[in-house]
């Protein structure tokens, strides 16, 4: 019996040092509130190691008649075991409380993820949108600019066509004002 009291207090041990461990990395939201569990844990642990110990000498306790245990005796050790099971009760209950916190913050991480993946993949088409606008309107600009050659073109042929005419008109206008005279 002592043997599986002290495996079971070793286990207990190993759980709590396993979620001291985890939560060393957890985020310091609550951490407060974990190192108060903590602290809770620790004394229910040394609460627990009392009993137990209470509980080692009551079973060494014979009051009874050549050496052998009486039922005070007998009853004394049940109660033992009854305030260590409700300690341990305590002690997993709080080991609960951790564990739902750290299931909890597991899924706050769980959640940002996929909060923050969202928000790539609206950068990454937002980018993929303007690199596509931005390529259309290089396409127009090219396009206004030939037009805008082009236009350029047209305006100094009309220009010099313009001139010529105006030459010419004139080159006339004077043999015609030569040969009247």
């Amino acid at each position: 019996m002592m043997i599986k009291m002290n495996s079971f207090l070793k286990l207990i041990l190993i759980g709590v040092l396993t979620f001291h461990t985890a939560f060393l990395f957890s985020s310091n939201a609550n951490k407060k509130a974990i190192d108060k569990s903590k602290e809770r844990l620790t004394i229910l642990l040394k609460e627990r190691t009392g009993k137990f110990e209470k509980y080692t000498k009551s079973i060494d306790e014979r009051s009874g008649i050549f050496g052998n245990q009486t039922k005070n005796d007998l009853r004394k050790v049940n109660d033992v075991l009854i305030e260590i099971t409700q300690t341990d009760n305590v002690v997993f209950k709080e080991l609960k409380r951790l564990l739902d916190y750290k299931s909890f913050e597991k899924g706050n991480v769980v959640q940002d993820m996929g909060r923050y993946e969202e928000e790539r993949r609206n950068n990454f088409a937002a980018i993929d949108t303007l690199n596509k606008q931005v390529i259309s309107l290089r396409e127009k600009n090219s396009d206004l600019e030939q037009e805008n050659t082009s236009k350029g073109f047209l305006f100094w042929l009309m220009g010099i066509s313009l001139l010529l005419f105006l030459l010419l008109y004139r080159r006339l206008k004077k043999r015609v004002a030569h040969k009247e005279i």
